[in-house]
């Protein structure tokens, strides 16, 4: 693989870096209600703040996921299984 190849994400970085700079910096910091950005700012107040997304997440996805985890490979193999076919029962 070539060198430049191989520099094309450290560059990307720096440009993702420095236009995060610019817009946070210059666009949203330096706004005025009235301002040109007005729009600009709005869509980023929405999107910055959760909303509760976190929370819904948390409990629709997040928890059946961990109970679920639990239940079947502890309590199923290592309780069960383990136990049953162990070092006793097998001989």
């Amino acid at each position: 693989m070539s060198t430049k190849a191989k520099l094309i994400p450290l560059f990307s970085a720096i440009v993702a870096t420095a236009t995060v700079f610019y817009t946070y910096g210059v666009l949203v910091l330096k706004q005025t209600p009235y301002g040109l950005f007005a729009p600009l700012l709005s869509t980023y107040r929405f999107l910055s703040h959760k909303w509760g997304f976190d929370t819904v997440y948390n409990y629709f996805i997040n928890k059946p996921l961990l109970v679920g985890s639990y239940n079947v490979p502890f309590s199923l193999i290592d309780k069960g299984l383990l136990e049953i076919a162990g070092p006793t029962g097998l001989s």
